[in-house]
């Protein structure tokens, strides 16, 4: 093997004038050289699965990240959508309570008048004849339309022209608008005649603005048959 070495070693190229060129020669066993690639294959190996294990990590920290920020975004939603559920609510108490209140001030300003509401029945007893009896009588109150309501006067403007100033006189306020009433009125009456004559002497009366029979049915009462009626007047 020595012998060969050295003839290659002293080889030359063609002409005699190029360098010679020392191959390379393997002299490790066939076991040993197997061994050396299997470990550099192994040594890629293991390169490129920490590589992957590095990417799936970083991965699945940006995901755990992602995910917690998804979190926080719901959990902020929700507690928008708690307050916006909580002012709707306080809004629609706030409604309920200005409308009671206006419904009372309309009651309170109409009891004011004097007599208003004893004004207003008092034609249902006066027109009854004696075939009928009242058995109830309910006064409601109705919400008076925008149309209805009056604007406010304008104060009158002073002249700016000379001369003696007059002193100023004591404006009397004018009286609360009359508050829209419906009245019903239910009771009993021996018969139709009786009852027809009670609605007409309601309406010539003039106490109301409308008159309106909404219910009239045969009810007996003992051995006889009377009418229950319900009427509305409005004022």
């Amino acid at each position: 093997m020595t012998a060969l070495v050295g003839r290659l070693l002293n080889r030359t190229g063609v002409g005699g004038g190029a360098a010679a060129r020392v191959p390379r020669v393997n002299l490790l066993p066939e076991p040993v050289r197997a061994a050396l690639r299997t470990r550099a294959r192994t040594r890629r190996w293991v390169a490129a699965c920490a590589a992957a294990i590095a990417l799936l990590s970083i991965a699945w920290t940006w995901l755990q990240r992602d995910e917690q920020e998804r979190s926080a975004l719901l959990v902020m939603i929700e507690r928008a959508r708690g307050r916006a559920s909580d002012e709707a609510g306080r809004v629609t108490e706030v409604s309920r309570r200005v409308a009671a209140v206006s419904a009372r001030a309309a009651v309170l300003s109409g009891l004011g008048r004097p007599h208003s509401t004893s004004a207003a029945i008092e034609p249902l007893a006066t027109h009854l004849p004696a075939e009928a009896v009242l058995t109830g009588i309910r006064v409601e109150v109705r919400r008076p339309a925008a149309s209805a309501v009056r604007p406010p006067e304008p104060a009158p403007r002073r002249s700016s022209a000379a001369g003696p100033r007059s002193a100023p006189t004591a404006s009397t306020p004018a009286p609360p608008p009359a508050v829209p009433l419906d009245l019903r009125a239910a009771g009993v009456c021996r018969d139709s005649a009786a009852l027809s004559q009670y609605v007409r002497a309601l309406q010539q009366s003039g106490a109301y603005r409308t008159v309106e029979l909404t219910r009239s049915t045969s009810t007996p009462m003992g051995e006889q048959r009377w009418i229950s009626f319900e009427l509305v007047c409005g004022r």
